[in-house]
């Protein structure tokens, strides 16, 4: 990505350009937990049936982004080599074929539970 003003380069100014990049989610989570309490306040849902819900929601998110995490560390400390640009721009689908499979297996390892 190609930033253009200079507090973009900064830490406050990257992280700024992540939460913009991903506003449509981050919108979209909140408004289904603002639904979910919503429904219980109405009278639509049990206090028990929401606290399931949003737990099985947190630790399903948790899991996934702690999965996607490892992945992306283990792949910057073993294979600091592959960047995944490059192998499209040069289309090396082998190499391509071999990333993706590394996110996909751990992300599903740890969405499994293991």
């Amino acid at each position: 990505m190609e930033y253009r003003r200079q507090e973009d380069m900064t830490v406050w100014g990257d992280i700024k350009n992540s939460l913009l990049r991903i506003r449509t989610e981050l919108t979209l989570i909140l408004i289904c937990i603002i639904c979910l309490f919503s429904l219980h306040q109405v009278g639509g849902l049990p206090k028990e049936a929401v606290i399931g819900v949003a737990s099985l929601f947190i630790t399903k998110i948790l899991a996934i982004s702690i999965g996607t995490l490892i992945a992306h560390a283990s792949r910057k400390y073993f294979f600091p080599f592959l960047d995944l640009q490059v192998l499209i721009r040069e289309n090396n689908w082998p190499g391509v074929g071999f990333l993706t499979a590394w996110y996909v297996i751990i992300i599903w390892a740890c969405a499994a539970g293991g």
